[in-house]
């Protein structure tokens, strides 16, 4: 096929420091990671919340 898509955490993971990553996918990574802990802050919350 002409295009893949990969999440961009994949992407990120399978580098290596030879590889030149798009600053985009840098981004995205970021973007992904904070979303990712702010729904796990949220989880906790909830749970704390109901104990």
């Amino acid at each position: 096929p002409d295009l893949v898509v990969v999440p961009a955490t994949t992407l990120a993971a399978l580098r290596r420091e030879d590889w030149d990553v798009p600053p985009t996918i840098e981004r995205l990574t970021g973007a992904l990671n904070l979303s990712r802990r702010a729904d796990r802050t949220l989880a906790r919350t909830r749970e704390a919340a109901t104990r």
